[in-house]
């Protein structure tokens, strides 16, 4: 299967700061990127418990598999969007 994939860096940003659902994989698993009841959220699909943050760099800060979301956005696999 072919998954998209961000431009930049900024495409990310910007595609969650319009508030997009971004279903996409990250080092095989799949996740759920983009605003739930709470702010912004992180979670693991189908079910995962979601991480909330307060803002987007609080976000992009997050670690998978200790790297940041900043730092691997070129790894993301966009499933949906």
């Amino acid at each position: 299967m072919n998954y998209g994939k961000f431009n930049s860096l900024q495409d990310l940003k910007d595609s969650i700061e319009m508030g997009l659902d971004i279903e996409c994989y990250i080092y095989g698993q799949r996740y759920y990127i983009g605003w739930g009841d709470n702010g912004r959220v992180i979670a693991k699909c189908p079910d995962g418990d979601g991480v909330y943050f307060n803002s987007l760099d609080e976000m992009l800060n997050f670690k998978i598999q200790d790297k940041k979301i900043k730092d691997i956005w070129k790894d993301i696999q966009i499933i949906s969007m």
